[in-house]
């Protein structure tokens, strides 16, 4: 039985009137960063798929502002990332099944809205419907890339996929040192642990989060299909140099999904097989969907400089550089039904980094 019930708030961005496009519009469920919200982040998405005819929408995860369980105030930085992983540095304790279960109920809560999709409600009040429920899309950034693994396993009301850093195991996330959630494994471990006792208690953690985690779940979303669902197209983006989500526990999701690594290669990808060069399409489960993993060093200067800066965790969703990917895989599936992945640098002039910087 539910423990309890709820309303969802949820966000839409409509595409302008002026754009020139006629609803019912394909449709982007946007999976915001962890301390972010649906209030402003699908923002990011839905400032460039408006002018495109795309609608973008948005639920808050668990604990986050704007849904039922947030806090108010709401939190923010280390306070809202240990809340939502339910560790408390003060007592050093940490609450593994809750923690799993905020993972759990998310997805959840955005299975609920992918129904709500599916039937073409009219968000605007004209007595018309505004999301064409056939044509729905996830996208993922961060936190809401790690959610789209078991999202994309239990549903198949997205037909296609963007996830951005979506990385598995999470206990990984916490016990990598060049990664942005070190503060959390630092705030846990009591001082007087030896190295051995710390690396026990992970792999025990990591087991007790495994039925939340990306990694257990994205075995399902090309193969081993829950109830014998479509398995949708997948493109999976990667900053070379993520000091947030580390390419090491980005590699784990993607391994368990099974995808390559489009090339060029820019860095390191253990364990992924380097695929035919872009443009392509069809590559993957017996050739009837459209998969790969693309590693991005460089992007353009947000500042507007002449010469490229480096790629990383918060940069790489707003780039133009990832977004031409990301629109081309959308768009070229919506008007032909094969979705293609192209070399975003290629197509836009520009160069990666210096080999030397490698």
């Amino acid at each position: 039985e539910p423990e309890a019930e709820w309303e969802l708030e949820l966000h839409v961005w409509l595409p302008p009137a002026d754009a020139g496009f006629e609803a019912p519009y394909p449709t982007a469920l946007f999976g915001h960063g962890i301390t972010a919200s649906a209030a402003g982040h699908p923002r990011t998405l839905a400032v460039n798929a408006g002018p495109r005819g795309i609608a973008v929408v948005g639920v808050s995860a668990v604990l986050h502002d704007g849904h039922p369980t947030g806090p108010s105030p709401p939190l923010s930085g280390l306070d809202a990332t240990l809340a939502f992983l339910a560790a408390d540095p003060e007592t050093q304790q940490f609450e593994g099944l809750l923690a799993r279960d905020h993972f759990r109920q998310s997805t959840f809560d955005k299975l609920h809205v992918a129904r709500l999709l599916q039937t073409g409600p009219d968000f605007d009040g004209d007595g018309e419907p505004d999301v064409d429920g056939e044509r729905l899309a996830y996208v993922g950034v961060s936190l809401g890339g790690i959610m789209g693994g078991e999202l994309l396993a239990l549903t198949d009301a997205f037909s296609i996929s963007i996830l951005g850093m979506p990385g598995g195991r999470i206990s990984q996330l916490i016990t990598d040192p060049m990664g942005g959630f070190a503060l959390v494994r630092r705030a846990l471990i009591p001082r007087e642990w030896r190295q051995g006792q710390e690396d026990r208690a992970f792999p025990i953690i990591q087991t007790i989060l495994d039925r939340g985690d990306a990694a257990s779940w994205a075995q399902h979303i090309l193969a081993r299909r829950v109830n014998d669902t479509e398995a949708p197209h997948v493109l999976i983006h990667v900053a070379k140099d993520d000091g947030i989500v580390t390419n090491g526990a980005n590699y784990a999701f993607a391994r368990s999904i099974g995808v390559g690594l489009l090339p060029p290669q820019v860095d390191d990808a253990p364990g992924l097989t380097l695929l035919d060069a872009a443009p392509l399409a069809m590559n993957a489960a017996g050739g009837t969907r459209s998969a790969a993993l693309q590693q991005f060093d460089t992007v353009e200067d947000p500042e507007g400089g002449d010469e490229p800066v480096q790629a990383n965790h918060i940069n790489l969703t707003l780039s133009e550089v990832a977004q031409h990917a990301w629109f081309h895989f959308l768009e070229t599936y919506w008007e032909t039904g094969t979705p293609e992945i192209v070399d975003p640098y290629e197509e836009l002039g520009l160069p990666h980094a210096d080999a030397d910087d490698d």
